[in-house]
């Protein structure tokens, strides 16, 4: 872990333990009876959903898939799978008074990061999930995870990856550093 320089609230690291997605959050997985996938995480972002669905539908997890897009409608994918040649990183970034993680990919120059702030209200407006898309170091999009209410705790704790000791379930998670920062970028209150 790498520390983050920026001034933000704390408490500790996402444990390995395992929650309850929120109720009533749309999804892009198929994860009802006999579909084959679970949802991971998935959150509504103003007008579209994140979501980052596995299969098979229990461990051990052959693919973990991102899908962003309107309700019912996908409109980008990134699949990484075992014995492919994509994958998603995790990266976590450490302040005195907080901790982010980040579950990230890349295609061409883009990055695409998933981010949960732990440490009081980390953005400056009560909100700690979202997803940060950089252009090299560039910040092109950074949209919030629009939940009624709180957010669920430990929101990245479905993912087969123990942030507590950097250690991944999957060959295709793996604990790697996020290019060009996007943990600061997340946090800074400037960037909307």
């Amino acid at each position: 872990m790498r520390p983050l320089l920026v001034g933000v609230m704390t408490i500790g690291i996402l444990s390995g333990a395992h929650s309850v997605l929120a109720e009533n959050v749309p999804t892009h997985c198929k994860s009802g009876e006999g579909q084959g996938e679970v949802t991971l995480f998935s959150c509504p972002l103003k007008k579209k959903v994140v979501s980052y669905c596995a299969a098979p539908a229990k461990p051990p997890y052959k693919s973990i898939e991102y899908r962003y897009g309107a309700v019912g409608k996908v409109e980008k994918t990134f699949k990484a799978e075992e014995g492919g040649n994509k994958l998603f990183g995790v990266d976590s970034a450490l302040d005195p008074r907080a901790s982010v993680e980040t579950i990230w990919f890349q295609e061409g120059d883009l990055t695409f990061s998933l981010m949960q702030c732990n440490g009081g209200t980390c953005n400056g407006d009560g909100q700690d999930l979202g997803l940060v898309v950089m252009k090299k170091d560039k910040v092109i999009s950074k949209q919030f995870c629009a939940f009624l209410g709180d957010a669920p705790q430990d929101s990245f704790s479905l993912f087969p990856f123990d942030f507590a000791n950097n250690k991944s379930n999957v060959p295709f998670l793996l604990p790697k550093e996020s290019p060009n920062d996007p943990q600061s970028k997340f946090v800074d209150q400037s960037i909307k």
